[in-house]
């Protein structure tokens, strides 16, 4: 059927605090700020193209009430995330509608009802094969290199920090990584250059802050790695058992490792090393 009721069983299935207790409050932190920065100036260039477009700049070349859509974006990203969806912005998209004659708001209204409408029969986008979406990405990834041309690449002190987010945000598939390779980037060229009374206090700061982020990563992951190495060493030459626990809710387990209590007295009996992973989580215990 091409009908279909939407699935809400995700909405309102948030923690405001819960990203802040698994990877730390700073890394969090720097997470909402550069997720921050991709949507403010993401709406920036998307407001002021599509108002150059519709021909609403004022004789100054600003935006009028430009603070008021601000507002409404960064209130409809916080209701994307407690829907549980993708960030709600504004879109480029919307040129088409100007491109025919939208002017007032109302083609947005239109185009908000026919989506609501379209959630109930979402089951028509399982149609569409990924080999027809994927040109269509491509050609969006063009349209989005398109702009590099206006990044002032003469100057290393801008070329090199673009260059440098606009690599590791794909390549580290992290947002946080792109933008605090090109904030650190550009604060160390400026001091090499004898430019560094230049540069904002709070850009020094957020800097450190990002030097601290990525010092503190290679560390825990420079632990990690020793703690493999020194685990692979204890293992080394001695037979162990990978035993997969199941469920919780396994008939007769009433723990998610009840199985693999019972198992560990006869196996070290055997002289084995024990090794229990959930069948689930894929976590060693």
């Amino acid at each position: 059927s091409v009908i279909a009721s939407p699935d809400l069983g995700a909405m309102g299935h948030v923690s405001l605090f819960g990203g802040f207790s698994a990877i730390g409050v700073v890394a969090a932190a720097l997470a909402v700020f550069s997720l921050m920065l991709s949507d403010f100036f993401d709406t920036m260039g998307t407001a002021f193209g599509l108002a150059t477009e519709a021909e609403l700049l004022d004789e100054k070349g600003d935006i009028p009430h430009f603070e008021s859509i601000l507002v409404i974006d960064s209130l409809s990203a916080v209701a994307g995330g407690a829907a549980s969806t993708s960030s709600n912005t504004a879109y480029i998209e919307s040129a088409s509608g100007i491109g025919e004659g939208a002017r007032t708001g109302i083609a947005s209204l239109v185009t908000g009802v026919l989506f609501l409408a379209a959630m109930f029969v979402s089951p028509l986008a399982g149609v569409v094969p990924a080999q027809a979406t994927a040109p269509a990405l491509v050609i969006v990834g063009y349209f989005m290199m398109t702009l590099v041309k206006d990044i002032k690449w003469s100057d290393p002190q801008i070329g090199i920090p673009a260059l440098l987010t606009i690599l590791l945000m794909p390549f580290t598939y992290s947002i946080t990584n792109g933008v605090g390779a090109g904030f650190l980037a550009y604060t160390v060229i400026a001091a090499l250059r004898g430019k560094a009374s230049d540069v904002h206090p709070l850009l020094w700061i957020v800097a450190a802050v990002f030097a601290w982020y990525f010092v503190n990563g290679a560390i825990l992951q420079f632990r990690a790695s020793a703690a493999r190495t020194a685990s692979s060493k204890a293992l080394k030459g001695r037979p162990y058992v990978l035993y997969f626990y199941p469920k919780a809710n396994t008939p007769g387990c009433t723990t998610e490792a009840c199985n693999f209590q019972e198992a560990l007295p006869a196996l070290g009996r055997l002289g084995l090393t024990v090794i229990g992973v959930s069948k689930d989580a894929m976590k060693p215990i």
